[in-house]
């Protein structure tokens, strides 16, 4: 179905036109044709609703006596450009459908370091990728997890070496749970303080280590890189397992989404360029 507006003074063309495919679907890839080059796949799963229609607005343009024009050429070229677009810029039609959001909201969510649950405001943004998933049913949406793990790991060695020092001054046992007054006065533990400075230090000259450190340095030779290395890894696995939950598990929505459908990577440290050594998801759309 085609709806235009055409407007034609002095053998100039301009007609806007909305097309709308009820119940599109595209059969099997042939053999025999050439493939276009075009991201069907892609812009098709992005413009096709829960009920496999599509609407299209294809604005047309041109001179009606130029000899190249031919009105189905330049609905074809109009329409190859909406594919192209949709595909190589996404979050630009997205944005409207999850509720007037920017491109920056969708495309990023940014994290504190050793976050493990999302908070007020990334919740809000999950909950927009939610939306597309559900309206979007070809869908998928892969969330890669960007960070700075030099910096992960100092708070995590400092927040090891804090909690040691809690214990060792209160006279607790490892096994102990903190409480959360418990956890605000480990946080408040300074790094200056020069008790917990001797704490670290005493532990390492009785391994006969004479070397200097920073107090980053001093902490990850406490706790050991092994050590730290693998809390960080139960944390990823926290924090990846919360947002995806968010996502998939909303105990508030009816509509159920398939787990494949929320993909989650954790990009390795030498793949990571310097701009992106911050924590977030970075989120990519692709076709299911």
């Amino acid at each position: 179905k085609i709806d235009s507006e055409i407007n034609l003074r002095n053998k100039e063309l301009q007609s806007e036109n909305t097309i709308n495919f009820l119940n599109f679907d595209i059969g099997k890839k042939d053999a025999r044709y050439k493939d276009s080059g075009l991201p069907i796949k892609l812009a098709l799963a992005i413009l096709r609703d829960n009920k496999k229609n599509i609407k299209l607005d294809v604005p047309v343009e041109g001179n009606i006596d130029d000899p190249k024009f031919k009105l189905s050429r330049v609905i074809w070229y109009a329409f190859k450009n909406v594919l192209v677009k949709v595909a190589t810029s996404p979050f630009k039609l997205l944005a409207k459908l999850a509720g007037g959001s920017s491109e920056d909201e969708l495309n990023e969510i940014k994290l504190e370091y050793l976050q493990t649950m999302p908070g007020e405001s990334q919740n809000k943004q999950l909950e927009k990728l939610r939306k597309i998933l559900i309206e979007r049913p070809d869908l998928t949406i892969e969330a890669d997890y960007y960070t700075d793990f030099s910096e992960e790991y100092n708070k995590l060695a400092k927040k090891y070496c804090s909690e040691k020092y809690f214990l060792n001054l209160n006279n607790l046992p490892d096994t102990h749970t903190f409480s959360a007054k418990e956890m605000v006065d480990i946080a408040a533990i300074d790094a200056n303080d020069s008790n917990f400075i001797s704490f670290l230090t005493a532990k390492i000259k009785s391994a006969n280590d004479s070397g200097t450190y920073s107090f980053n340095e001093l902490c990850l030779e406490f706790a050991g890189l092994n050590t730290i290395k693998l809390l960080y890894k139960q944390i990823a696995q926290k924090r990846d397992l919360a947002f995806k939950n968010a996502i998939l598990n909303n105990s508030e929505k009816t509509d159920t989404i398939a787990a494949n459908r929320f993909v989650i990577k954790n990009i390795q440290q030498s793949e990571i360029p310097d701009n992106k050594k911050y924590p977030h998801y970075r989120i990519f759309i692709v076709a299911g």
